[in-house]
């Protein structure tokens, strides 16, 4: 939106398009398989002082190519501004969102905001399960704890014209050498963030896995994602045990409540087509979207869509997983995420009291699914 517009202007164009902000991006393959071959960091909690542009390494700098306003003086959202400081802390910044991920813990994105509301758990919350992070699927294969090098090892990073590329060192699992890449871009036309994962097996023998997207949120709110075609469909596992939750309207709706949460809680699921999944606390909206992954394609053990919810009441993981494929040596695996994060219109309150609320779910949903991008 141009400089020169008015704060009652951009309220009344918000209140006509349903007071929705859309967040979604052009159409992209949300997974593909090729043959193509510090310091310590702040917390999300205390970026400011370090992260924002006058405290930011000024030869790091660069900005995503964008369009500004059209010549017939039309609106577009403008350029994305994206800079890393020296703890290697990276910031990307268009409109009202903010992206942050930090390159010396793991390449976690560790903020996304808008207007400064963070929706992800912050590591001052949580010192180690805190923001969003990557492993590969099934845990079966690497057990516990996750994979130093995916989840909390030093990643490099670059800049390329519009795009940070964050790339992991090499890291082992069954015997086959893999790196992870990762590659963020934001979307100003739809103000919205893209995460491309890249898993490269670099050994010499094939191996069999699925990507695998872990996001913190804080624990509390809704969580809801649409079920498949033919109904809900939920994998048991004897390993744990389900929150409770809730089937209304061809989505499955998951309200916390610490009452439900005894002890540690997961959920295994497949999700609907649409292929999303969705937080809402407060007045904010966070959608996380990406191809759908058919049941006969998932992880042994594993579901497209999991839910975790931790017993002493400090986070929720938001998780999805891409298909499970068989990589040759040198193959590679790629898996898209877009992130939207919106104002509702009415903040959600009691989460129980927004499940049980059929105009509020529809209002959630409808939110939601106007913030996908088109496939």
């Amino acid at each position: 939106m141009s400089s020169s517009t008015s704060p009652v202007m951009r309220l009344l164009r918000r209140a006509l398009a349903g007071l929705l902000v859309p967040l979604s991006c052009s159409p992209s393959p949300s997974q593909e398989a090729t043959g193509d071959a510090g310091a310590r960091a702040p917390d999300a909690a205390g970026l400011d002082a370090s992260v924002d542009a006058a405290g930011l390494d000024a030869s790091v700098d660069a900005s995503v190519d964008a369009p500004t306003d059209r010549a017939d003086g039309s609106e577009t959202a403008p350029p994305a501004a994206l800079t890393c400081n020296p703890a290697r802390v990276c910031a990307l910044s268009w409109g009202a969102l903010r992206a942050v991920v930090d390159a010396a813990r793991g390449g976690r994105l560790i903020e996304m905001s808008l207007d400064g509301d963070n929706a992800l758990v912050a590591e001052s919350a949580v010192p180690s399960t805190f923001g969003s992070t990557f492993w590969t699927s099934p845990q079966a294969a690497w057990g516990w704890p996750p994979i130093m090098e995916l989840d909390s090892g030093e990643y490099t990073t670059s800049i390329q014209p519009g795009r940070l590329i964050l790339t992991s060192r090499p890291f082992m699992l069954q015997g086959r050498s893999l790196v992870v890449e990762k590659a963020l871009s934001a979307r100003p036309p739809n103000r919205s963030l893209r995460i491309e994962y890249t898993l490269e097996n670099a050994g010499r023998e094939a191996i069999d896995v699925a990507p695998w997207e872990v996001s913190r949120v804080p624990p509390e709110g809704l969580v809801f994602f649409p079920d498949p075609s033919a109904g809900a469909l939920r994998y048991p596992n004897p390993s744990w045990t389900a929150m409770p939750v809730r089937t209304e309207n061809g989505h499955t709706f998951f309200p916390y409540d610490v009452r439900d949460i005894p002890s540690d809680r997961k959920l295994f699921a497949d999700g609907g087509e649409k292929g999303y999944l969705a937080f809402a606390r407060g007045d904010l909206l966070l959608v996380k979207s990406w191809v759908d992954v058919p049941s006969t394609a998932r992880a042994p053990g594993e579901g497209e869509i999991e839910i975790f919810a931790n017993g002493g009441h400090t986070y929720v993981e938001l998780e999805q997983q891409g298909r499970y494929t068989t990589l040759a040596s040198g193959q590679r695996l790629t898996f898209t995420v877009d992130w939207s994060l919106v104002r509702l219109p009415l903040k959600v309150g009691s989460a129980t009291s927004a499940v049980n609320d059929p105009s509020m779910r529809a209002l959630l949903v409808r939110t939601a699914e106007s913030s996908l991008p088109s496939r």
